[in-house]
């Protein structure tokens, strides 16, 4: 019997602004001492064939022979029922890149949770699984197939991504919905949110300040929905770590508002009226040039007095897991994990 409470959700989804932190807390969602994860990631091409398993051909001494290869949920399921005590977890990343519905199948069926965590519809599988399964298993009783309760099923998604597939109705009912915030007030010890590591026009600024700028104008003047800002951790923890960060934010913040957040509407209200092209922005933000528009110059500038004129942000200590030995840490969880 797994150590995990009964109350805690075995299909859960977490969505936000890309760099909110979704795919870490999806990691330690689950709250005890060690479970096996296991992760995947889905795509416009991903197949149920891929994500569940089908027969394949496989080579074997010059010979071409068929026999099921499992993916990931059927790797998953059988490690959760090997290890009946231990949680297993499968994490779905990029859960709306993929025809979700589709990608599970019948498995959809197994979403649907009783109280303690089993499947309330169990579902006949094709019999080349349930051969493969029995053979793995050494059972001959393996049907019909539910999720057993200790198998959570962990995804994330950004919403604001182009050229997703949408979630319909009936698949999102059956997952938890957890939202990830844009918070960059909380103290993750990496000194870029604190110390000025980013150059513009000779002046130097936080990644707090200059992306809380950005957000602000985005909102305020483009009415740029939420899911599309930009997140406490859009740069990545080893890139937050680099002693400059301009060459970051050049390369990887700037094409992401060129191209996606303001692909329709009025650059200017962010970049200078005198940036024509990507080239002569990108260009211009690394030789130190004004590239950024009156009305972003503004709000850093009433960013920067606003954070000189209040006391210094608290250290918090988020005590990172050591998923072997304590206790779990995940942001915005408490230690039952709601």
């Amino acid at each position: 019997e797994t150590t995990v409470s009964r109350d805690l959700p075995r299909n859960v989804l977490y969505f936000g602004a890309p760099g909110t932190g979704k795919s870490h807390n999806a990691e330690v969602f689950v709250p005890c001492k060690s479970f096996h994860l296991h992760r995947t990631v889905f795509f416009a091409d991903y197949q149920n064939s891929d994500f569940v398993g089908g027969i394949k051909p496989v080579t074997k001494n010059d010979k071409v022979t068929y026999s099921f290869e499992p993916g990931p949920l059927t790797i998953a399921l059988i490690d959760a029922l090997q290890n009946p005590e231990e949680s297993v977890v499968l994490l779905i990343e990029e859960i709306n890149r993929g025809n979700a519905p589709a990608i599970f199948g019948e498995m959809f069926h197994l979403l649907d949770r009783e109280a303690d965590g089993t499947s309330k519809y169990p579902i006949r599988v094709s019999e080349s699984m349930k051969s493969f399964l029995m053979e793995v298993l050494g059972s001959s009783d393996i049907e019909p197939v539910k999720l057993p309760s200790n198998l959570f099923i962990i995804a994330t998604m950004n919403a604001g991504d182009q050229g997703v597939f949408a979630l319909d109705t009936a698949f999102k009912r059956r997952w938890h919905f957890k939202y990830m915030p844009i918070d960059f007030d909380t103290d993750y010890g990496i000194d870029a949110f604190s110390v000025a590591k980013i150059t513009l026009a000779n002046d130097d600024y936080t990644w707090r300040e200059f992306a809380k700028a950005v957000n602000q104008v985005l909102v305020e003047e483009v009415q740029v929905p939420e899911d599309r800002l930009l997140g406490p951790f859009f740069l990545s923890p080893t890139e937050l770590d680099a002693k400059d960060l301009t060459e970051a934010v050049a390369d990887k913040v700037l094409p992401y508002l060129w191209e996606d957040v303001l692909r329709h509407d009025d650059r200017t209200l962010l970049f200078d009226s005198n940036i024509s092209s990507f080239a002569q922005l990108q260009n211009g933000l690394k030789s130190g040039e004004q590239v950024f528009s009156d009305k972003f110059n503004n709000r850093l500038s009433n960013m920067v007095s606003s954070s000189n004129s209040v006391k210094e942000i608290p250290d918090v200590q988020n005590e990172v897991v050591e998923v072997e030995e304590e206790t779990l840490l995940a942001e915005g969880l408490d230690e039952d994990g709601q």
